[in-house]
């Protein structure tokens, strides 16, 4: 048993209602430092454990509405939980696993493969396409499309940044040295895609002036 999980044995033995971790989308490394949590119908705030989990003291959860995740300045984008997803965690280890999403002023390192791109509603009044969920799509040798494990956001202008994070068991196809993928968005419980593309690997690509990564809302396929 490594001392994380003994620290986490020792939170949930006590009289908690659960706890929140927050993980760098990138790295997948804990992060706490500057983030405002709150559960909004709770009486109680939460505590931070020495392992870097936000707790929350038992109570009855009955009033419970959502868990609020504040980022303040640092590059992540803000997130709420149900009451339902809080409410169904396993009563021995009620734990939630928050991996973050990434705004366009993260600091990605090299070997990180991503996009920064926009999104907007039609090609004449360029309305951008806010709160969408979006993710990057890549393409197996013999299986179809995957989506990323990690989501992204699209701000207030629709701007977001989609980062791929693979296993070394995964082999995407490749196109002259560069990988295919795709743009998926989620909006207003409908989704979409874009048709393929490449990304350079090991590289979060950024708009130039000859490809400033627009993506129509209009034009894409359901």
């Amino acid at each position: 048993m490594n001392r994380l999980q003994m620290k986490l044995d020792v939170v949930f033995h006590h009289d908690v209602l659960f706890g929140v971790e927050l993980l760098d989308p990138v790295t997948l490394k804990q992060v706490y430092r500057g983030f405002k949590i709150a559960a909004i119908g709770l009486k109680s705030e939460p505590f931070l454990t020495q392992s870097g989990i936000f707790v929350w003291h038992a109570e009855n959860d009955e009033n419970l509405q959502k868990i609020t995740i504040d980022p303040g300045h640092r590059p992540f984008t803000p997130i709420e939980l149900s009451a339902a997803e809080m409410q169904g965690l396993p009563p021995a280890r009620p734990l939630k696993s928050v991996v973050l999403s990434p705004t366009v002023n993260y600091p990605f390192s090299d070997g990180v493969t991503g996009l920064v791109g926009t999104v907007i509603r039609a090609r004449t009044d360029r309305e951008p396409i806010t709160d969408a969920v979006i993710l990057l799509q890549w393409k197996d040798e013999e299986h179809g499309w995957f989506g990323a494990s990690t989501e992204s956001h699209s701000n207030a202008n629709g701007d977001f940044v989609a980062v791929l994070r693979l296993t070394p068991t995964q082999s995407p196809q490749l196109f002259e040295g560069l990988m295919i993928v795709r743009l998926q968005v989620n909006w207003k419980s409908e989704q979409r895609h874009s048709e393929k593309f490449t990304v350079s690997l090991g590289k979060v690509t950024r708009p130039t002036s000859m490809n400033d990564q627009t993506f129509i809302w209009d034009e894409l396929n359901s």
